[in-house]
């Protein structure tokens, strides 16, 4: 055989010596197949161990929708006892609660009441100083990124917003944990925009009663005038000894005098007394001040607003946090996973095997 191998081509000889026996390959990893079931079972068996000691991690979501008007009425009235367009739409409510929803202090406050730190930092609570806030840092980075708020695609029919949470502690404590972040973010929103409101009805307020006072203080300096061009204008009578009004023409009076425009004196020092008098003694210049009693209804109305935080609703809960459910391991796929590698490792490792056995052969037999 060698011999008639040697007579052929060198090309054809060594594309012959190198053509893969199939039986031969099949009934090596035959012989190899404790090796292979061997190395199946290994990789199953170091797959199940992780994937049964792991702690599985569980993920809750919720889905919101914007508010409805009567939700956010509560939050106009200022506006509607105004006779104002309503500042607060079902969109910016809405927006303002997916801002709170987003909250790094809310999310904060949540990881630091329910002690999360332990979930991510085993033993966090002997750390003290640098040591605990840079693991505090990381473990909250690791929490934050296990949540997420989901807003809609521009141009889509809907205007839902989701939330999700995922942690590895259980699928009940995943689902409180993400209803406290949800009423906090609802609480929160809800006083902001309360505060709102109050805050622009106490400007209104301060501004209405400051426009009182100037009226008030306008009027009382107008009075003063008129006191000083009255007691100019007896002065001048008396010296002209003009007790009454002195007739000009078809009649004379201070109405008459002012469209005239002839000097005060001219009705005379007793009804010019008789006036100074009355304005001196007056006590309030308020029956006197035509915009006075507008202005007062309107901060009697401000006064009235109250914003009742039972009869407001900044978002709606399309779907509340649900119970969580398990999103790693995921057991079936690591253990398929592992079976295939395992299986794929087994035939390398009987190959190798059968390559050095017949090494060895070849070796013995020259």
């Amino acid at each position: 055989m060698e011999k008639q191998l040697g007579n052929l081509p060198e090309d054809v000889r060594y594309a012959e010596e190198d053509e893969i026996d199939l039986f031969e390959l099949w009934n090596g990893l035959i012989e190899e197949r404790k090796a292979i079931l061997a190395s199946l079972v290994a990789v199953v068996v170091i797959a199940a161990a992780y994937v049964f000691s792991v702690t599985p991690t569980y993920q809750s979501s919720a889905y919101f929708l914007p508010p409805e008007k009567d939700g956010i009425q509560e939050l106009n009235r200022l506006d509607i006892q105004l006779g104002r367009e309503g500042s607060y739409a079902p969109l910016s409510v809405m927006k303002a609660f997916t801002k709170n929803l987003n909250s790094r202090s809310i999310l904060n406050g949540v990881f630091k009441e329910n002690n999360l730190m332990e979930v991510y930092t085993f033993g966090s609570s002997k750390l003290v100083g640098a040591d605990y806030q840079e693991a505090f840092n990381k473990a909250f980075e690791s929490f934050l990124s296990g949540y997420s708020v989901n807003f809609p695609k521009q141009n889509a029919n809907s205007s839902a917003v989701s939330a999700y949470l995922a942690l590895q502690v259980s699928e009940q404590d995943v689902q409180r944990l993400l209803s406290e972040i949800v009423n906090q973010a609802i609480e929160t929103t809800t006083k902001e925009l309360r505060e709102e409101v109050l805050f622009e009805r106490q400007t209104l307020m301060d501004q209405t009663q400051k426009e009182i006072e100037s009226a008030r203080l306008i009027a009382k300096a107008k009075r003063m005038d008129r006191i000083a061009r009255l007691g100019e204008a007896i002065g001048i009578a008396r010296k002209l000894n003009l007790a009454e009004p002195k007739a000009v023409g078809p009649e004379v009076g201070i109405q008459g005098v002012q469209a005239q425009g002839l000097p005060l004196y001219y009705l005379g020092y007793k009804l010019l007394e008789a006036e100074k008098k009355a304005l001196l003694e007056r006590k309030s210049d308020d029956p006197f001040i035509e915009k006075l009693r507008g202005l007062e209804e309107r901060l009697a109305l401000l006064n009235a607003v109250q914003v009742n935080l039972n009869n407001v609703s900044v978002v709606r809960t399309d779907e509340a946090p649900t119970l969580g459910e398990k999103i790693k391991p995921k057991k079936a796929l690591i253990l398929a996973v592992a079976g295939v590698l395992g299986l794929m490792l087994g035939v390398f490792i009987a190959l190798i095997r059968r390559a050095v056995k017949k090494r060895r052969a070849e070796m013995a037999a020259s």
